[in-house]
């Protein structure tokens, strides 16, 4: 709903206001599986590698996920407020 209306909005501050709350939640979410999650939720994908290898490989791949989005919507923001 958010991406939605981040897309209607005419004007550039509403669409970086709302694009930064969005990221900022993905963040949250995905942060939360990275650092919180108990061990073997995030699914094995490849079988010959080992499950512990593969849960670090996946902890670390959202971790890169949580950075991106926070690098964006800090991005947003400055946008925003210049």
């Amino acid at each position: 709903m958010l991406a939605g209306f981040m897309l209607l909005a005419r004007d550039h501050r509403a669409s970086d206001s709302i694009a930064s709350i969005l990221l900022l939640a993905l963040a949250g979410i995905v942060g939360w599986a990275t650092f919180y999650a108990p061990e073997g939720t995030i699914q094995r994908v490849l079988p010959f590698i080992p499950g512990s290898v593969n849960d670090t490989a996946g902890r670390l791949l959202f971790g890169l996920g949580v950075v991106t989005c926070v690098g964006m919507a800090v991005w947003a923001l400055r946008r925003l407020f210049r």
